[in-house]
């Protein structure tokens, strides 16, 4: 058996399969998304409390604001100290500090000069937030993973430098409602997830896809971040879904890793509708949401180091 049979895909097929059929203006996307089905949890419906306004721009030059509130429903993150937050960030490994929150539906409200601009509210657990009032480095991240997550769900790239934190206004308009999903915080992987494949390791995998266009939502680390990724690069990938028509089982994720000789050099976190796949050593960053939930504990890696590829096995929660 070849050691590249793990990836024999008919590259044709993936080609034409590359967008899902009709869609071509972001409208569409998003009447598609609506339509996913996605397993009801257990969950209740709060209205925040105001905590404080951001005011932010676009690489455009629009005007947001991020209205980051509090509520007791939301858990808090891992308790962790400033040193330990800080040689996260040093260390190159930040996302794997991950902050619960809630991200509500874009409105327009109107600024101090009445002109309308897209708002969002951000809900976020209470001692979390009084925490980060103490803390200047905790706010600092707080901030950066508020505009990472508004500007991945709306594909708003919003810079992550230049804002603002109003000191007069708590909430820019009126707070929305949210519906918050009762489940465990999975702060870490329960166990190591990616499996080096060489020799008779190597399996042939053969699908019957449909590859989901996911790449506008890919932020590039140096947009997240700052300074500290800005040698960082987004590698090709696709994510799949399985089978190609009906019900989705699973999605596959396919990233080209080159230069990676090890499952060491690399830090991969599956959330239930994220995946941030991080190397190091060669500064490859993806740091993506889809259109599913994930069941996180059944999920699987395979590191081809010969082919330079990362293939991620995601089953999909059925309802």
């Amino acid at each position: 058996m070849s050691n590249n049979s793990l990836l024999d895909v008919d590259e044709s097929i993936i080609t034409k399969n590359l967008l899902l059929p009709g869609i071509k203006e972001e409208n569409d996307l998003e009447e598609l998304l609506k339509n996913f089905n996605k397993p009801e949890r257990p969950s209740v419906t709060i209205r925040p409390s105001p905590g404080s306004c951001v005011k932010a721009k676009t690489e455009c030059g629009q005007k947001v604001f991020l209205n980051i509130c509090l509520t007791t429903e939301i858990p808090a993150p891992e308790e962790i100290s400033e040193t330990q937050l800080l040689k996260l960030i040093e260390d190159e490994t930040p996302s794997s500090y991950r902050i619960p929150m809630s991200i509500g539906q874009e409105r327009m409200e109107s600024d101090k000069s009445d002109k309308p601009a897209p708002t969002y509210d951000i809900a976020i657990n209470t001692e979390f937030y009084k925490k980060c009032m103490e803390h200047k480095l905790f706010w600092v991240f707080l901030i950066s993973v508020v505009i990472e997550g508004v500007s991945d769900k709306y594909d708003k790239r919003i810079r992550p430098e230049g804002y603002v934190v109003l000191k007069h206004r708590k909430a820019l308009g009126k707070l929305q409602q949210h519906r918050i999903e009762k489940r465990e915080v999975n702060n870490a992987m329960r166990k190591p997830l990616i499996q080096d494949l060489t020799g008779d390791n190597l399996r042939p995998t053969r699908l019957e896809t449909e590859t989901i266009n996911l790449s506008k939502s890919a932020l590039s680390a140096q947009s997240v971040y700052g300074n500290n990724f800005k040698n960082s690069r987004i590698p090709e990938y696709r994510i799949l879904r399985e089978p190609k028509e009906g019900t989705v089982e699973k999605l596959v994720g396919q990233f080209k890793v080159p230069n990676v000789l090890s499952s060491k050099d690399l830090a991969v976190d599956v959330g239930e509708d994220r995946i941030i796949v991080e190397a190091h050593r060669t500064g490859y960053l993806i740091d993506i949401f889809v259109p599913y939930s994930i069941a996180q504990e059944n999920v699987d890696a395979a590191l081809d180091t010969i082919n330079g590829m990362l293939v991620l096995n995601m089953p999909v929660v059925q309802c």
